[in-house]
């Protein structure tokens, strides 16, 4: 929600917010980036929206396509441009991965079991019982990711930065 937040993609509190953050992060000399797996996320719900022609109700997104008068050709304009956005915003993607390589992860987490417990417990929000795991791969895949990165690096300092608070929680 962090990175809908800085494309204008979300509510306006959380796009002040998301705007404050990364000026903090970047005045303290921290660097920002977007792993390839959160832009595949972010590009999934720019063309869920494109495909039904309107946001559902009450959803962040929505809030921004009244805000900015936005439609499928501005969408699409958008998804289509991500990396270069958020690379004018001072974001850069990290690490570098090919189409290839973001299958096998998700192949790879698709059937891990603490993906299925977050699914479950996710069950409630996902709409007719909907089999997409994409999200809940994304959210346990970067835990498992920033982890490894901060053994990698002997550095506290690699935060995987979320606004959803049920995920800490089960992390």
């Amino acid at each position: 929600s962090l990175i809908m937040a800085l494309l204008e993609l979300s509510t306006s509190e959380h796009e002040s917010y998301a705007k404050e953050m990364l000026n903090i992060i970047k005045s303290s000399g921290g660097i920002v980036r977007v792993h390839p797996i959160t832009i595949k996320e972010v590009s999934n719900i720019i063309q869920s929206v494109e495909s039904s022609g309107y946001p559902k109700p009450n959803t962040e997104i929505a809030s921004a396509y009244e805000r900015y008068n936005l439609n499928k050709t501005k969408l699409i304009k958008i998804r289509t441009h991500l990396e270069q956005r958020l690379d004018k915003k001072g974001i850069s993607t990290f690490p570098v991965q090919n189409g290839y390589e973001l299958k096998q992860i998700i192949n790879e987490y698709q059937q891990k079991k603490i993906v299925i417990e977050l699914h479950k417990s996710r069950e409630f929000f996902h709409n007719n019982g909907e089999e997409d795991k994409f999200r809940d791969i994304h959210d346990i895949y970067m835990d498992d990711y920033i982890s490894k990165r901060r053994l990698q690096k002997k550095d506290n300092n690699v935060c995987f930065v979320t606004l959803n608070k049920d995920l800490i929680a089960f992390c």
